[in-house]
């Protein structure tokens, strides 16, 4: 395996990059990485979070009317969840 096709490598990269104070070409200067390609997966990877954000799980109580609770045990219960996203 290249070592630019192992992600985890490159996020290890990017994060000790981001602490070391050096700019983008000394520090792939340093670590024989090609600048250009230190830049894209830099850029690759800062889109993954905001994208994961937006999608975060949503804890949600669900409190059953009086007139449920007296048929729970002989229904089915159907929830039904409509997202923006589709």
């Amino acid at each position: 395996m290249h070592q630019y096709q192992n992600h985890m490598l490159i996020q290890k990269h990017i994060a000790n990059w981001q602490a070391s104070g050096l700019t983008q070409v000394a520090y792939c200067k340093q670590n024989a990485i090609k600048p250009h390609i230190f830049s894209y997966y830099k850029k690759k990877f800062a889109t993954v979070p905001a994208t994961a954000k937006k999608n975060k799980l949503i804890p949600v109580k669900f409190i059953p009317e009086a007139e449920a609770v007296v048929t729970l045990s002989t229904q089915p219960v159907i929830l039904l969840i409509n997202l923006s996203s589709g």
